[in-house]
């Protein structure tokens, strides 16, 4: 018994080791150590849209060229903005959280696009049109969905992407358009 718990220490013990080692070695590695906080992944988002607009100089259409040297760097957006945007009908409203929680309330006439599962709307996601306004939100300042689709987005090619952190729950206090698809009388 005592050799049986040896040998699957032992196992368990070389299979990190070598799963480590693998993953430093390898190119497309996860880094063990990093800056993961919100500050630091919109700043990553700023450098892949200023690299998008860097690389389409050439190998997109004028109108698409001149959207995406006249779209902002900025990646978040405010509730007034938000609502404003909205207002005028000039974007698509993406909530990034799960089905059930879209069903049970969201901004009216938003899409669902859940950001843990975006095999699932690969289809969805290739019907927008690049050069349309996005605004991605998510549950409340305290969700990071928007900020994984967002730069699921912009590499993808989406000029104009924008982040509402206050997501449903700021949109919904405010008293602004939301619709359900879950019957609560």
């Amino acid at each position: 018994m005592i050799r049986l718990l040896v040998q699957a220490t032992v196992t368990v013990f070389l299979s990190v080791i070598l799963s480590l080692l693998w993953n430093i070695f390898n190119p497309n590695g996860i880094p063990l150590i990093g800056d993961y906080s919100r500050e630091t992944r919109l700043e990553q988002l700023k450098i892949k849209k200023q690299e998008l607009i860097k690389n389409t100089e050439k190998s997109v259409p004028v109108e698409l060229d001149q959207l995406a040297e006249e779209s902002e760097l900025k990646s978040d957006i405010s509730l007034e903005e938000a609502y404003n945007v909205y207002e005028s009908g000039g974007a698509i409203f993406i909530d990034t959280r799960k089905i059930t929680d879209y069903d049970q309330g969201h901004i009216k006439d938003s899409i669902n696009i859940y950001a843990e599962q975006l095999e699932d709307y690969k289809d969805v996601i290739a019907s927008l049109p690049k050069e349309i306004k996005i605004i991605t939100y998510c549950g409340g300042t305290d969700c990071d969905l928007s900020i994984e689709l967002a730069n699921y987005l912009v590499e993808e090619g989406f000029f104009d992407v924008k982040i509402f952190f206050g997501g449903w729950i700021e949109w919904k206090n405010a008293g602004y358009p939301v619709e359900s698809f879950i019957n609560t009388e």
